[in-house]
């Protein structure tokens, strides 16, 4: 499960800290850098701005996410705070994949199982372009797998504890 969850990382990094000329348009979507952009407005104090104007078409979580990257590299580096956001982006996924590796495990009893589960992960060209594409898909990925296995682990309880509900239906709202 190491070998498999180094090479996956490894693969997204590889992307991440690819000069941005390469990955431009075929792994980031002008989408990202309107979320990026309200990230920068945010670190700035401005609020939710797009250009001159308030915008609530962004996902909230990931733009509170990305926002710290602006106050790291400020207006001199934007390309920093891209290359920041999608190395974020692989940190996800590889905690996306290791839950589903915990979950493929836990339902299967199975190493063979878990095994073909993180091939098909690292292999899988929709899992990477969603680890470089500069959105939310990586981070909603981990909780949509978080929930999954917190739910799972519920359901083998004789006796779930109130917490334990909590705890799922948080996973399940950043999962949102």
């Amino acid at each position: 499960m190491g070998l498999l969850l180094g090479v996956n990382l490894a693969a997204r990094l590889y992307v991440a800290l690819r000069p941005l000329r390469f990955i431009d348009g075929v792994a980031l979507p002008d989408d990202a850098y309107l979320a990026l952009t309200v990230a920068r407005n945010l670190a700035r104090g401005l609020g939710p701005l797009y250009g001159t104007a308030h915008t609530n078409g962004f996902q909230p979580l990931y733009v509170f996410l990305t926002t710290p990257l602006f106050w790291v590299f400020p207006d001199g580096a934007p390309e920093a705070a891209a290359r920041g956001a999608l190395v974020l982006l692989a940190l996800f996924d590889l905690a996306a994949m290791a839950v589903l590796l915990a979950l493929a495990f836990r339902v299967t009893r199975s190493t063979a199982a878990v095994a073909v589960a993180g091939v098909a992960w690292v292999c899988s060209p929709a899992m990477a372009q969603s680890a470089a594409n500069g959105l939310e898909t990586a981070v909603s990925s981990f909780f949509i797998l978080a929930t999954a296995l917190a739910v799972d682990a519920l359901l083998r309880l004789d006796s779930p504890s109130l917490k334990r509900f909590a705890g799922a239906g948080l996973l399940a709202g950043f999962a949102v």
